[in-house]
């Protein structure tokens, strides 16, 4: 298996944090949570940026469906 170096740091990018924000808000952007994480957009990325290098992040529960 090929391991890619230093792959946490670019996940914790700001500008790949970002990108990943408005993608994932795509088709949901008039929603109030998207609403209200955009209205402090940049400290909640940085402190998401701050909790992925730290590895301090916490996951929630895994959400199974069928296909």
């Amino acid at each position: 298996m090929k391991r890619a170096g230093e792959l946490i740091e670019r996940i914790a990018d700001a500008d790949n944090l970002r990108l990943a924000f408005w993608k994932a808000s795509r088709g949901k952007r008039a929603k109030a949570e998207v609403l209200r994480f955009r209205a402090d957009l940049d400290a909640r990325l940085r402190t998401l940026r701050e909790k992925l290098l730290s590895a301090s992040v916490a996951w929630g529960p895994y959400r199974t469906f069928k296909v």
